[in-house]
């Protein structure tokens, strides 16, 4: 039997959101949910930001403004 995916901050808020799509989207999977060119480019950005953060991996340089911050 597969394990439930743990509770995540995003997921908790998706479940309070609205129960039904979570079971559809999460549960049942048979939504998807089309990604826009923004959450793209967010997805990337956290990447790079969690490869700098555990690895020490050097930010590319459209993200170097951001070496302060991390």
């Amino acid at each position: 039997m597969p394990q439930p995916e743990p509770w995540s901050h995003s997921r908790l808020s998706s479940h309070e959101n609205c129960p039904k799509q979570f079971y559809h989207k999460s549960v049942l999977k048979d939504v998807t949910e089309t990604r826009s060119e923004q959450m793209l480019w967010g997805e990337e950005v956290h990447e790079h930001f969690e490869n700098r953060l555990r690895d020490g991996v050097a930010l590319p340089a459209k993200l170097a403004m951001h070496e302060d911050f991390i």
